[in-house]
C-alpha cells in the first residue's frame, strides 16, 4: 500500500525532466535529498538525479553502462539496498 501515488497524467513534463519527483517530494512533504527512487531506465535516472534524489537502477531493461548516473546499480531488488535505504 502506497501512501501517495503519482502518474504522469499528474505532470505536465515527462521524464527526464524531474518534474514528477518533485512533485512527490512537495507532496509528500519531504527534502528531495531524503527521497530514494528505483528506476530501470536511463532518463528516470536522469530525472531522480535532477530531482537532487537518491537513485537505485535495476538492470531489467538496459545495460548497467547506461544507468551509470544512479547512486547504487542492482540486477534485482533482492540484491543489497542497504547502502541507500535507511536503518
Amino acid at each position: 500500500v502506497f501512501e501517495l501515488v503519482v502518474s504522469g497524467d499528474d505532470v505536465t513534463q515527462g521524464k527526464p525532466d524531474p518534474e514528477i519527483y518533485r512533485t512527490v517530494a512537495q507532496r509528500l512533504e519531504v527534502h528531495p535529498a531524503e527521497c530514494v527512487v528505483i528506476e530501470d531506465a536511463p532518463a528516470g535516472v536522469q530525472a531522480a538525479k535532477s530531482a537532487g534524489m537518491h537513485c537505485i537502477a535495476i538492470t531489467n531493461t538496459v545495460p548497467r553502462a547506461q544507468l551509470q548516473r544512479a547512486d547504487l546499480i542492482v540486477d534485482s531488488l533482492e540484491d543489497d539496498l542497504s547502502p541507500l535505504l535507511p536503518p
